[in-house]
């Protein structure tokens, strides 16, 4: 089963409960004119028929890395049996050779295990923090990487100023007491520290798993770290040519409902940038399209709806 049967279903779950509805994903896929075209998948409940173009916020045009995320999946799918997705958080890199392909895997099935169907977690992994300090003065922790966004909070619990390099942590968990015990961890290993002294330690960041109802296999949601998906201008590019594509695509169709959905990589839904970059186009260039979501770290966000829809919403 592919990627994008695996995003339609995963965007039809949010559908249906956002209207109260039971489309179910149809065998098969539409070819396309284009070989690069988005993938487009049909959908029907008892009463109506739903057109899904299915389509990517991200590029991954890399031999050796797709070469190696497929080797990846495979050895996924040889360990869990059952349908996931995996999604990477911006930037972050697929395991090494053995023995880390191994532990990625056994850390893999852990996140995996409580999951039921439509279930989502978390997979954590060990990264490396490297903290150092600069001046006994003030109370200022200057952050480079994903845990900059807390360094405010940090600043408040050291003595002192302080560089503290998370390149290697790309998602931190989204459970409260991860943040907490990061933090406090952080300010210990500041008050053992004098001027022009440093440290490294351990941490762990989270990749988001979800098991879904349907599949044969495991698949990863991400593209190789040299490529910045969160990154404006890629956003807009690649928005314009999707959302174009899509509309031109469904609008030689004949369908009930025409839906695009759009996989992106954000380390969390709430940050995805598209909604508001599609706030800014033409609305013309996505006038044959009733339903645009995003989706992002195992998450459906809506980013536009026609204001009515067959059944009379």
């Amino acid at each position: 089963m592919s990627l994008e049967r695996y995003l339609g279903q995963l965007f039809l779950a949010w559908f249906n409960q956002r209207h109260g509805r039971d489309f179910a994903l149809q065998p098969g896929e539409s070819p396309t004119a284009e070989p690069a075209a988005e993938a487009v998948l049909w959908a029907s409940d008892d009463q109506y028929r739903l057109a899904l173009a299915v389509d990517r916020l991200y590029e991954s045009e890399d031999a050796a890395w797709n070469e190696r995320r497929l080797a990846i999946e495979g050895g996924l799918t040889r360990a869990l049996h059952q349908p996931h997705l995996l999604w990477m958080p911006p930037q972050a890199r697929l395991p090494g050779p053995e023995p880390a392909e191994s532990q990625f895997a056994l850390r893999v099935q852990m996140g995996a295990a409580p999951l039921l169907p439509g279930g989502r977690g978390e997979v954590t992994l060990p990264v490396v923090l490297r903290l150092g300090k600069t001046r006994d003065e003030g109370a200022y922790v200057s952050v480079m990487g994903a845990l900059s966004r807390y360094w405010s909070t940090m600043s408040g619990r050291v003595k002192g100023a302080f560089n503290l390099d998370s390149m290697e942590l790309h998602r931190l968990s989204r459970r409260p007491e991860a943040l907490e015990a990061l933090l406090a961890q952080i300010a210990e290993q500041s008050a053992g520290l004098s001027v022009g002294q440093g440290v490294q330690f351990e941490a762990e960041e989270a990749w988001t798993i979800q098991k879904l109802a349907d599949g044969d296999k495991v698949l990863i949601v991400g593209c190789p770290p040299s490529y910045d998906p969160t990154d404006g201008t890629n956003i807009r590019r690649l928005m314009r040519r999707r959302v174009g594509a899509a509309n031109e695509t469904l609008g030689a169709l004949e369908a009930d409902v025409k839906a695009l959905a759009l996989a992106g990589i954000w380390e969390y839904a709430e940050d995805e940038g598209a909604t508001a970059v599609l706030r800014g186009f033409d609305s013309a260039i996505y006038s044959n399209i009733d339903v645009i979501a995003v989706l992002a770290d195992g998450e459906a966000r809506p980013a536009f709806s026609a204001r009515t829809l067959p059944w009379g919403e």
